[in-house]
């Protein structure tokens, strides 16, 4: 294709034979790149009219020609005047259009740049959000930007005695003026460096919160079972109680729980924690496996839930791993079967463990008894204060656990506390034993043989035995820690009313009271007139009633504001303290294994600072002057 052609003509010379020669003439195609030549772009464009004709936006008019047409078209009057009649300038080139396209170009830019850091430094990427709105944040002018700097050495410098420093410091502070709980609970990190973590319980106007203090690196130690069953008291509890006469000691709730059902659960046969390990063993680490075993779920339409593994570090691991068997045994049962015929070693064994109802009723009795230790576990894992309800809820649980084999009279007629839970002579005839719903079943469908059942109510019975022995030996309710929470159910605003005197509390916690008389006649007034609100929490319910003015400004009720807030500092359980670890595992990965304990305190106690600022984010947070003094050049 030529972008010239030829058009015939007749030729003003004639031929030999008498007749004019034909002449071709050019006629030229528009061109498409005149559109970009400096002397024609602004006013050139392509004509309707066809290819040979161009159009002149200035003078609004198509015309023939080529090359030599469109200069002669230029040079011509009528497109001169016209240019200089109309002189519209292009919106491109227009300085505020200009302005605006270079703007753009430098958001883009920068927006990519700060996607390319969070993918360089393996960054989360939710940080984005809070670095676009930290770098919006920063006003510095041009010459001051020149002076920013802040490499690793200064970052970590000033984290660890800027920051945090300002962090720590106002934790001291409060503990100065304000009465204090400790919660104490021993980890190791990624890099086999153990440390003690150090967290503090306040009820300061009726807020109660748990603030970090600091890590402490230890050779050797455990903060569990602080105080020793036969009375002897570790290290720890006697320096601590030399200074402090009237301390009170109270072992995790959670973690003391967590121990009774893994004593309790050592009583059963190993092949029952060999299934359950092995099952997912088997999984783990084949996606082939995994896949496979789709098929099977959808087969018996089981939801494609994943296997749980045990874990002797996670509380409430063995509940949801066996329940999670038993919603998937059918599909277990099938899989592993097929393994078997397929003469894998290890599925042939799991298909054996499957298929033998023991161990099936062994889990069943397992769903049916640690709901009980679980679910308490999980009550007190709140933050928000549960000591008032600790001694009902383990009461209630051990004696749910009694009752399974424990004869009814006994058990209605003697106190928990001298309940011989150990002695044959109390327990209920074995055929009478109660091992939960499922069980009950299957027994009657004779799922087990005589002498299966025997050995099975046996394990099961022993299992009763250790658990209530555990939950006994860790909460003695003969002690004089345990019936203190026993009469701290008036903190309910429930049981306010049935509580005619706080005296016996008031006993056990006799630091927090320096006048009990006057705290006595101050509670028969308090129940003579208060409202009962059984909408309001705890903690609402106290601040409402306890923060009544009388007609000088002064407290109604000043020592039992003084008392309540001292018994809502009390912690129940060391949860906020495994949360640090879990915040220390997140920042002490196996790639940033190299973080010292006091970088680590510091990168803790600065988001804990930034956290109390009326939660607040980093570039939002206020820098006060307490805080820039700190700054020194050299950090």
């Amino acid at each position: 294709m030529f972008d010239d052609e030829y058009v015939q003509g007749n030729s003003p010379h004639p031929t030999s034979c008498g007749k004019k020669q034909k002449t071709w003439h050019y006629e030229h195609k528009y061109q498409k790149h005149w559109e970009l030549d400096e002397d024609y772009k602004k006013w050139i464009g392509r004509s309707k009219k066809g290819h040979f004709y161009f159009y002149c936006k200035s003078c609004l008019s198509d015309c023939k020609g080529g090359l030599s047409a469109v200069k002669k078209h230029q040079s011509s009057n009528k497109h001169k005047q016209t240019i200089k009649n109309v002189k519209v300038t292009s919106v491109f080139d227009m300085p505020s259009t200009k302005n605006l396209i270079s703007s753009v170009r430098k958001v883009k830019i920068a927006e990519i740049r700060i996607a390319s850091f969070i993918a360089e430094h393996n960054l989360p990427i939710n940080s984005v959000d809070h670095l676009v709105g930290l770098i919006k944040s920063i006003d510095l002018q041009p010459k001051e930007l020149e002076k920013l700097s802040c490499n690793r050495t200064k970052c970590t410098g000033l984290i660890n005695n800027v920051v945090g420093a300002t962090g720590f410091e106002n934790i001291i502070n409060i503990m100065k003026n304000h009465r204090f709980s400790i919660l104490v609970d021993e980890s190791t990190d990624h890099s086999c460096i153990k440390h003690l973590a150090i967290v503090v319980r306040t009820c300061i106007n009726f807020e109660v919160s748990d603030s970090f203090v600091t890590l402490l690196p230890l050779a050797d130690a455990t903060s569990q079972n602080i105080k020793c069953d036969d009375g002897c008291k570790q290290f720890i509890t006697n320096q601590v109680r030399d200074d402090v006469p009237n301390l009170f000691i109270l072992k995790c709730v959670c973690h003391s729980l967590a121990l009774c059902a893994d004593y309790a659960c050592k009583k059963l046969p190993d092949t029952v924690e060999n299934m359950v390990r092995s099952i997912y063993t088997y999984f783990q680490q084949s996606f082939k496996r995994q896949k496979e075993y789709e098929s099977f779920q959808t087969f018996w339409s089981i939801k494609p839930h994943k296997l749980l593994q045990l874990s002797g570090t996670r509380w409430l691991s063995v509940l949801a791993a066996v329940e999670r068997i038993l919603e998937q045994y059918k599909a277990l049962q099938s899989f592993f079967r097929l393994e078997k015929f397929n003469d894998v070693l290890n599925g042939t064994n799991i298909s054996n463990y499957l298929d033998d109802p023991k161990n099936k009723l062994y889990l069943e009795f397992l769903t049916f008894i640690l709901p009980t230790i679980v679910n308490v576990n999980l009550e007190f894992q709140s933050e928000a204060p549960k000591l008032y309800l600790l001694y009902d809820r383990i009461a209630s649980a051990y004696k749910f656990i009694l009752q399974c084999y424990i004869k009814r009279n006994i058990l209605n007629n003697t106190d928990i506390s001298e309940l011989q839970y150990r002695n044959p002579e109390n327990y209920l005839p074995s055929e009478n034993i109660y091992l939960g719903p499922a069980v009950a079943v299957a027994f009657q469908n004779n799922v087990l043989t005589l002498q299966e059942k025997e050995t099975f109510q046996t394990d099961c019975l022993s299992f009763l035995v250790e658990c209530a022995r555990q939950i006994f030996v860790r909460f003695p309710f003969n002690s004089n820690e345990v019936k203190a929470l026993k009469h701290m159910t008036f903190l309910d605003p429930n049981n306010v009313k049935n509580t005619s005197t706080l005296g016996l509390v008031s006993i056990c916690f006799s630091k927090l009271v320096n006048d009990q008389n006057e705290l006595d006649r101050e509670w028969r007034l308090f129940i003579s007139n208060v409202n009962i609100d059984k909408d309001k929490s705890v903690l609402s319910f106290w601040k409402h009633s306890l923060t009544i003015l009388k007609g000088d400004d002064t407290l109604m009720y000043p020592k039992i504001n003084n008392f309540v807030t001292g018994l809502l500092s009390l912690p129940h359980s060391s949860a906020c303290v495994e949360r640090v670890f879990s915040a220390v595992n997140i920042n002490k990965t196996k790639l940033r294994n190299r973080l010292s304990t006091e970088t680590l305190c510091g990168l803790l106690l600065s988001k804990q600072l930034i956290k109390e600022c009326d939660n607040k984010t980093c570039y939002s947070y206020d820098v006060t002057k307490t805080t820039l003094d700190k700054h020194k050049a050299g950090n």
